[in-house]
């Protein structure tokens, strides 16, 4: 199963923001360049994962973005089934248009609930604690 590059994103922005902490705020131009990842769509998905209260935002200096709760309460199948949501309704009228629409809005519900199933107890804590904390640091470099 492949993400989309708004969920990618979104996974990326919050285990980046989980590793800094829960006391600093980090500008999203900041965050997009250290994941090396384009900032107007980080913008973007910092504002939806926001909007859910998965983050705080602060403007100004020394605003940015932060965690809202710790992460061992953020459920990673809660931040990919809101950041690959669909509108259910359109979902609905979609189905009902031809056997083949409604063949994929089956498979997009299973989809749900084996992700469901598979990510219910994996947090952000534990996604953090399977990270070694040199990956993307200068530490991590290796010399012969």
């Amino acid at each position: 199963m492949r993400l989309s590059k708004r969920t990618e994103y979104g996974l990326r922005a919050l285990v980046h923001l989980g590793r800094v902490g829960d006391e600093n705020f980090v500008q999203s131009r900041d965050l997009a360049q250290a994941e090396h990842l384009p900032g107007k769509y980080v913008e973007l998905v910092l504002m939806a994962l926001r909007r859910a209260g998965l983050l705080k935002s602060r403007a100004g200096v020394g605003g940015g973005y932060r965690l809202a709760r710790a992460p061992a309460h953020i459920r990673i199948a809660d931040v990919i089934d809101l950041l690959e949501r669909t509108d259910d309704a359109e979902a609905d009228r979609a189905a009902t248009r031809s056997p083949g629409a409604a063949a994929v809005a089956f498979v997009v519900a299973k989809v749900q609930q084996t992700t469901e199933t598979a990510l219910g107890e994996l947090t952000l804590e534990k996604l953090l604690d399977q990270i070694p904390r040199n990956v993307g640091s200068k530490d991590s470099m290796y010399y012969i």
